[in-house]
């Protein structure tokens, strides 16, 4: 009796875990270490633009406050170091 019931529920988590899809990942290099950002598939198509903007602002980011390549950051140290004024940028 209880058999059947057994073999439908196997069967329904197969087929559930079939319907799941993959999350989207996507990985970038940036501030000296690995950036990966992972968002669950739920988030649908919205997921795969989102990730990419998020990516794209930490590149800027990594640009404009490099620590050893010409940036906003080394242009305020350098100042430091010379002992002039510097103005940055309200960010």
């Amino acid at each position: 009796m209880y058999r059947p019931l057994g073999l439908i529920l196997f069967a329904l988590l197969v087929l559930a875990g079939c319907c799941r899809r993959e999350p989207v990942r996507l990985e970038s290099y940036g501030f000296g270490t690995r950036i990966e950002i992972v968002v669950p598939a739920a988030a649908g198509n919205t997921a795969q633009p989102a990730v990419a903007a998020v990516l794209r602002e930490f590149d800027r980011l990594h640009r404009a406050y490099h620590a050893w390549q010409p940036s906003e950051l080394t242009a305020l140290n350098d100042a430091v170091a010379a002992g002039r004024p510097h103005e940055a940028s309200p960010e």
